[in-house]
């Protein structure tokens, strides 16, 4: 990452993970534009929150019912048209 730092930029770095293999000037430039922005900082919790989901659905896999009827709800608001809860 490289200045100027915006929105765009930081989520797409977040998202990627490239915060490991990034440089220190990357980072200090993130973590700055994180200590100012609101949006960006609910955006890294909520990739936080994301990834401890998906950390437990692999330890605990679904039953094959829940998943088909889960399947089944997805495509009927699909073809819907996306309207809201059944």
């Amino acid at each position: 990452m490289s200045f100027p730092v915006n929105c765009h930029r930081v989520c797409l770095w977040l998202s990627r993970g490239e915060a490991e293999e990034a440089s220190w000037p990357s980072r200090w430039l993130a973590q700055a534009h994180l200590a100012w922005c609101p949006h960006c900082r609910r955006y890294r919790a909520q990739l936080g929150l994301i990834g401890d989901a998906a950390r437990l659905s692999l330890a605990r896999p679904a039953a094959a019912e829940r998943v088909e009827r889960l399947q089944a709800r997805v495509l009927r608001r699909l073809l819907d048209g996306g309207r809201g809860p059944d």
